[in-house]
């Protein structure tokens, strides 16, 4: 969970950090809250340059969202090398139902 939680951050900083340079002149600011809350379809509508420099924005900050994975899932994979495997019993104990004693009758 800590892991999720360091990559959800870092593509929330790295993504504000990158929308903050987009020039956003001229645009209502409906229009620009609906892009810092990641509507897709508002960044499609966009005009050429604002739509270009939001998209490389939300790819920089995914970029680093991966780069930020690599490491956990390199963690990960070193410690699943020394998990120690232990066998599972097959058997309780019990050999046949007839060792298991009936509960006492309820009285009511």
């Amino acid at each position: 969970m800590i892991c999720v939680a360091i990559v959800v951050s870092v593509f929330n900083n790295k993504l504000d950090a990158g929308l903050s340079s987009v020039s956003f002149s001229g645009l209502p600011e409906g229009v620009i809250m609906a892009i810092f809350s990641g509507d897709a379809q508002i960044v499609q509508n966009l005009p050429d340059p604002p739509r270009y420099q939001v998209i490389s924005a939300f790819v920089a900050a995914l970029q680093w969202a991966f780069r930020v994975c690599i490491p956990f899932a390199g963690c990960m994979l070193i410690t699943s090398l020394f998990i120690i495997e232990n066998k599972m019993q097959s058997k309780v104990g019990l050999k046949s139902n007839s060792d298991v004693e009936a509960p006492p009758p309820m009285i009511e």
